[in-house]
């Protein structure tokens, strides 16, 4: 185990923070730069799970029409990728997305008024070729977080780093190095700010995390849970405590899906979703204000990759039977979700429709929603997503303060030629 803490008083983004002195047992890390659950539909302990009944006509939904049409947000002359949005009530939406191995960043008031976007992390911060390979957002009280990693094309190395803004995002600290040697990086924010960082830590091969009480000013030490490789972790902060899910393999078995609550470095009540998967990759975890804990994943069973669902309305010590979202006969290729402030459930995914052979060539995907206003007892049918074009993979979803939804994704602008990143607002009627 072992400690770092990151101080991040000067919040200006060209601005170095004063250099603290550390105490005894502390290093300073600095930059400049279907039915209803019952008893036998719950996992629990390790069980081994059968697939129910997909989802059925259970809601009707409906699009009443846009709050804002879909629009091109990056507008570059460059590939923009790697959308995300942080999700907050304080007027804002907070998008971030990687273009010319930089972040850019937008806020956008609740009045659809989309202001021009800003450079947060300059790409000449990174040396040996360093390419920023994924983004993880948070925003709460006003405050701004991004983690994102990076890997270097000429010796392989990864990287994981933290920058914030106190300002509703008006202004960022210069990106703080947290750790060397990464994967699979992400955070997650409580409703009282408190926030978590967690990654999978190469060297070691065991899930390490770090918290926050202060906004992000300093981290706490890092944990390190030596175990089986855990990859694509996930947090998820309930009212109950602090949750993590993992997939975890040796060399010996198939991928299997883990959760735990994290209580001081220790994994507790640990339960196995799903296990002796031929291949499966993780999606999507969160909880809403009532404590309930969703998950989302990507599995393969008979021939296709499906998504499926799990609740656990018991802060994570039995999740629901796992359930299909999708269509069976068809592979899904990602999938987002989100609670909106009324408490309903919505996920979104892609599937493949015709997976190109020719490397020149774009796939063809169709985007579906589905949503629960029952904290995952039963589904809607799902409705696809018209408005994203068929070369459009892995849409964002985030809930409006208002009731409504807002999407960001991916896709080819025949303008330029380049990957643009593309935003709506929907209303969403019943």
């Amino acid at each position: 185990m072992w400690l770092f803490l990151v101080l991040l008083n000067g919040c200006g983004s060209a601005d170095k923070a004063p250099e603290p002195q550390p105490s005894e047992d502390e290093i300073i890390v600095t930059t400049d730069d279907e039915d209803e659950g019952d008893d036998e539909d719950t996992v629990s302990g390790g069980s081994n799970v059968d697939v129910s009944t997909p989802v059925g006509d259970t809601q009707g939904i409906e699009y009443e029409d846009f709050y804002v049409q879909p629009v091109n947000l990056s507008h570059s002359e460059s590939d923009s990728t790697l959308p995300q949005m942080a999700e907050v009530n304080d007027g804002y939406k907070h998008i971030f997305w990687r273009e010319n191995n930089a972040i850019r960043y937008l806020h956008r008031l609740n009045d659809g008024e989309i202001p021009d976007s800003a450079v947060i992390t300059d790409s000449e911060m990174f040396v040996d070729d360093a390419q920023i390979t994924a983004l993880s957002v948070g925003a709460i009280h006003g405050v701004v977080h991004l983690a994102f990693s990076t890997i270097s094309s000429a010796n392989n190395q990864s990287a994981l780093y933290y920058l914030r803004a106190i300002d509703f995002g008006d202004q960022f600290s210069s990106p703080a190095l947290l750790q060397n040697g990464i994967d699979s990086s992400t955070l997650s924010l409580d409703k009282y700010g408190n926030l978590a960082i967690a990654w999978q830590d190469l060297e070691t091969d065991s899930l390490a995390y770090t918290l926050s009480s202060d906004d992000g000013e300093s981290f706490s030490f890092a944990y390190s849970i030596n175990a089986v490789a855990k990859q694509d972790i996930r947090l998820a902060y309930s009212p109950a405590g602090l949750f993590i899910s993992w997939l975890e393999t040796d060399t010996l078995t198939l991928p299997a899906l883990h959760v735990a609550e994290m209580i001081d470095g220790t994994l507790t009540d640990e339960t196995v979703i799903s296990s002796q998967i031929s291949t499966a990759s993780q999606g999507e975890f969160v909880s809403d204000a009532a404590g309930n804990l969703y998950l989302v994943w990507l599995e393969e069973r008979e021939g296709s990759h499906g998504l499926y669902f799990a609740v656990s309305a018991d802060n994570g010590k039995q999740f629901s039977t796992p359930r299909l979202l999708s269509d069976a006969t068809a592979d899904a290729a990602c999938a987002s979700l989100t609670v909106t402030s009324d408490g309903e459930l919505h996920v979104v995914w892609s599937v493949v429709q015709d997976e190109s052979e020719d490397s020149g060539e774009s796939s063809v995907y169709t985007s579906y929603r589905t949503k629960s206003g029952d904290a995952g007892s039963r589904f809607s049918e799902p409705v696809a997503l018209d408005f994203i074009p068929e070369t459009s993979k892995c849409p964002v979803i985030g809930g409006a303060g208002y009731g409504g939804l807002e999407i960001l994704w991916q896709a080819l602008n025949p303008e330029s030629g380049y990957q643009d990143i593309f935003y709506a607002e929907l209303a969403i009627t019943q």
